[in-house]
């Protein structure tokens, strides 16, 4: 499953954010889990992919930023928000969404959903699901995005529609290397 976040490294919400992307980049990345940082600028300066770099490195970002300078992702996304996430499902399909901070309990438990709805098994922790589970089916069945369907291809990203099938090219942008470990 893929968990796309919308950022922007001067956004105060995002920051608050950020721990929880990483203890799930971390917690759940053998099990299935791709997180990828979309960095779209609000502010002229937040262009500078230099500045952008830092950022990744002084925030100990480790999973992979796509930098978005021209607002094409987040168009493809239909995007309106910092910080947003957005979850795919092991066949790419956007299944459940959460604007601005806060839900983390909540958007771990989709995360844990998607995981073990693709066969990673384990993760949907026995009472969580009992208590939570038929909740948690019901709002990810609502929140689909028919249309939009994430492939992640070679390093590359491509969109398909999924009403009509055709491919649907997306700009040009490139991932940041990431940061050494240790």
């Amino acid at each position: 499953m893929v968990l796309t976040s919308f950022w922007t490294y001067t956004c105060i919400n995002w920051l608050c954010q950020l721990p929880y992307l990483r203890a799930w980049a971390v917690k759940y990345s053998g099990h299935g889990l791709v997180v990828i940082g979309a960095h779209t600028p609000e502010f002229g300066f937040e262009h500078d992919t230099e500045n952008v770099r830092q950022a990744v490195q002084d925030r100990r970002i480790e999973y992979p930023v796509a930098i978005d300078n021209d607002y094409g992702v987040w168009a493809a996304f239909g995007n309106h928000y910092w910080p947003a996430l957005y979850f795919a499902d092991a066949q790419g399909q956007i299944r459940y969404h959460h604007f601005g901070e806060g839900e983390y309990q909540q958007s771990e438990m989709v995360i844990q959903q998607l995981l073990d709805d693709a066969g990673s098994g384990g993760w949907v922790i026995r009472q969580a699901r009992s208590r939570h589970g038929p909740h948690l089916r019901d709002l990810l069945r609502r929140t689909r995005h028919p249309g939009l369907r994430i492939h992640l291809r070679l390093g590359r990203w491509s969109r398909r529609c999924e009403l009509c099938g055709v491919p649907q090219a997306w700009p040009q942008m490139y991932a940041l290397p990431m940061p050494a470990v240790g």
